[in-house]
């Protein structure tokens, strides 16, 4: 049966990983409080194969190794010890059985349904090979360990593998994407050329085409400010359009090769300090008068930074963008109405 908590103990370098990359990540509740139980729950999900992988490839390699490099009968053990002892190995290799203990590094899950008949499987296995997992804690610590470990990168795609594979598979197969946006939960039809990762960053950016108002734009979107994808019709790139989203790939993807424009916005002082904390997907400004502040880039780019600053960040041009922001806190101001 699986218990209403797991709790978790990791040393102080791994949950400090964990709770930036929650932050990084952007997993907000309503309240814009970090949802970090839906982060370790994502995070098991999505790791557990590959960990498993990981672990089981290791294993093998060790006891391969084994016979060539130590005698078990001069330890007193028989040639069938060989597994135990290449699993006691591995382990050790992958801290499966590491001591944390302090409370204040601890980690408490609450297993939602989304993971119980995974979690049931793991019981099982502990339950039935004590060898290979030790505990359920001992399992999730070092599966938190491995994943720290991974360039970030790495660990946003991890997260967020299963809008990877979609976002690959519409690629091989030349299909458009219908994408919905985290925070705003805007829609939109693309054609997604390329799936790279900044070099400044060290994060993953789709980068794709729009057609609007019969033209088609290019830009890029941060992967893990996608909620949701699902694949539609044909996509087609004219060599024209091709080459500018081959020119964005190659540049530094958070950047937009075209429908670039000037954005007046002005920030409050709480504006100002969150716009030099928050570095992902930051627009770049070209000068600041009296707390207003003048870019050069995409509507887009600006639409999908700035909407979460609320009254700390107002748009003053252009006015089709200014008022995309106030139809936005329209709406949201309605429901709670």
């Amino acid at each position: 049966m699986v218990p209403e908590t797991i709790k978790v103990y990791l040393s102080e370098s791994i949950k400090e990983v964990l709770e930036q990359d929650a932050e990084l990540f952007e997993y907000y509740k309503p309240n814009q409080t970090i949802n970090k139980n839906k982060f370790y729950i994502d995070l098991f999900l999505n790791y557990r194969d590959h960990f498993d992988q990981a672990i089981e490839m290791k294993y093998e390699e060790v006891k391969k190794a084994l016979p060539k490099n130590l005698s078990l009968q001069d330890i007193g053990l028989q040639n069938e010890d060989y597994e135990s002892v290449a699993w006691t190995i591995t382990n050790l290799i992958f801290n499966v059985k590491a001591n944390y203990r302090e409370e204040k590094n601890k980690v408490v899950i609450k297993p939602t349904k989304k993971i119980e008949y995974v979690l049931e499987d793991l019981f099982d296995d502990i339950e039935n090979d004590d060898e290979r997992y030790p505990s359920v804690s001992g399992y999730f610590s070092a599966l938190f360990l491995h994943y720290s470990q991974q360039p970030r990168r790495l660990r946003e795609a991890i997260l967020f593998s299963p809008i990877v594979k979609t976002i690959e598979s519409a690629i091989s197969n030349k299909r458009e994407l219908r994408i919905i946006m985290k925070n705003t939960d805007s829609k939109f039809i693309v054609k997604p050329y390329k799936l790279v990762h900044s070099k400044e960053e060290l994060c993953n950016y789709l980068v794709c085409e729009e057609d609007v108002d019969g033209q088609a734009k290019t830009f890029s979107i941060r992967l893990s400010r996608i909620k949701d994808v699902s694949q539609k019709g044909p996509a087609h790139f004219s060599e024209l359009n091709k080459k500018s989203v081959e020119a964005t790939a190659k540049k530094s993807p958070m950047y937009v090769m075209n429908g670039d424009k000037e954005i007046l916005v002005q920030l409050t002082e709480e504006g100002i300090q969150r716009y030099k904390r928050s570095s992902i997907g930051r627009p770049k400004y070209d000068k600041v008068e009296n707390n207003i502040y003048y870019f050069n880039c995409s509507e887009f780019m600006i639409y999908n930074y700035f909407i979460a600053f609320g009254k700390d960040a107002k748009v003053i041009t252009p006015q089709g963008l200014r008022q995309r922001f106030e139809k936005f806190y329209e709406d949201a101001s309605i429901s709670y109405e």
